[in-house]
């Protein structure tokens, strides 16, 4: 991307199309500076995508080690680790130590955590990033397709920031209510307390998920429960 006077970037456009391809050239408007504004706006994406993915590997890890932990507090330490099939099968001669109450997951539902993990925080980061780009004075379409080219891309951006985007602007609640969604606050707020509750069973730490709970649940005291999940933007904005 690039920005500059309109003299310097005509003069300089036939150099920067060759070094970049002209599909992926982005003149920012705005004047010298703008460029860096919509880098850095999409760095919020790019930075917390790093650190969600390892945030879901370590939740994902620590879940499966669970299955480990109750094989040995069933006596299986010294046998070899495919035996630990028997702990699905439930094998009536195998008498459990104990029972602690992270030896009692399913791989099905952990997987469904680790996802509203990474759908939560996902949710959160574009809209913050939305919120940024706006209060730079950003051109929010180009920052979407700035977006979706580049490392701060994610399903959930690309499904979300167009209605965030659009409706940026709408600051009553009742502008937010889409009756035909699954999806609002307060379904966004129970599967993220789901996710940080079972990291809590595990000893897991969550940053990025108790953050993105927390703004939710900021939008749920105020009212918002009952609002798209795309709402979530106005956390940074009118609340009323």
């Amino acid at each position: 991307m690039a920005a500059g006077s309109d003299k310097a970037i005509q003069a300089a456009k036939f150099l920067l199309e060759e070094m970049s391809g002209t599909c992926r050239l982005a003149i920012v408007p705005g004047g010298i500076g703008a460029g860096s504004d919509m880098k850095m706006a999409h760095q919020v994406l790019a930075a917390i995508h790093i650190l969600a993915a390892n945030e879901a590997m370590g939740l994902a890890s620590r879940l499966a080690e669970q299955v480990y932990l109750s094989g040995l507090s069933r006596g299986m330490g010294p046998e070899d680790d495919a035996g630990l099939i028997r702990l699905y099968l439930q094998e009536p001669g195998l008498q459990q130590v104990s029972s602690p109450k992270a030896a009692k997951r399913n791989s099905a539902s952990d997987m469904k955590l680790v996802i509203s993990l990474l759908r939560g925080i996902h949710l959160c980061a574009a809209a913050e990033s939305i919120a940024f780009a706006d209060h730079l004075g950003l051109n929010l379409s180009q920052f979407f397709d700035v977006v979706n080219s580049a490392a701060g891309g994610s399903w959930i951006f690309r499904d979300r920031a167009p209605t965030m985007i659009a409706n940026h602007g709408k600051h009553q609640k009742t502008e937010w209510i889409m009756h035909d969604r699954l999806s609002n606050i307060k379904t966004s707020v129970d599967s993220m307390s789901a996710v940080v509750q079972a990291a809590r069973d595990v000893n897991c730490p969550l940053y990025l998920g108790n953050a993105a709970l927390n703004i939710l649940l900021t939008m749920k005291h105020r009212g918002w429960d009952e609002c798209t999940d795309e709402s979530v933007v106005k956390f940074w904005g009118n609340q009323t």
